[in-house]
């Protein structure tokens, strides 16, 4: 899954111009309170789709139910036991949650050749819980088939990639992609709302 994570935000980075400056002034993060929302409180954001690797069939009998959503500024998976299927309730959420994974990117702060995001680096394996990296999520709600979850979180660090065409410039096997963090004071709460049954 780290690596899904790595290769798409990298993917999300093409788009930029690969004509790189190393030298770049840092963007200013002007915020240190950060909200996003999917959906609205009544009505349920309906692009979740069912994720599986790529090759394997989603069907009953495979080992987890992963749905996931994505847009320019958020990705968001959550799996569940396989038992969830045609089984949703507030009490089956619960006990058949596995985990949750998130990346919540930063647009407006992107340049010619970097982006910046935040994302849970260990699980997120329980509700209402703190993951050890501040990061909460806790169940909200479920009823007629929408799902609410809230994610909070701070944070005194704001992942960033780089495209580079220096040589020592790679992460894994995936060269031209760059690693720089920078230090920011950030508490963030991003409110779901899926349409899932």
């Amino acid at each position: 899954m780290k690596n899904d994570k790595i290769l798409f935000i990298f993917f999300s980075l093409l788009i930029l111009s690969c004509n790189s400056d190393d030298n770049e002034i840092e963007p200013g993060f002007n915020l240190n309170n950060y909200s996003y929302s999917v959906g609205t409180e009544d009505i349920c954001e309906d692009d979740i789709r069912i994720n599986c690797p790529a090759g394997e069939t989603c069907d009953d009998s495979f080992d987890y139910r992963g749905y996931l959503y994505a847009n320019e500024q958020f990705e968001f998976y959550i799996y569940f036991d396989p038992e969830i299927i045609n089984n949703f309730s507030r009490d089956n959420i619960e006990e058949y949650f596995q985990h949750i994974d998130f990346i919540l990117r930063f647009p407006g702060q992107r340049t010619e050749n970097r982006a910046y995001f935040i994302s849970n680096d260990k699980p997120i394996n329980e509700f209402g819980v703190d993951n050890g990296e501040g990061i909460i999520v806790n169940f909200d709600d479920y009823q007629d088939g929408n799902l609410k979850l809230t994610i909070s979180g701070e944070t005194d660090v704001i992942k960033s990639f780089r495209i580079s065409e220096d040589p020592d410039c790679f992460i894994d096997d995936v060269a031209g992609l760059c690693r720089d963090d920078i230090e920011k004071n950030l508490n963030y709460i991003i409110k779901l709302n899926f349409c899932v049954e």
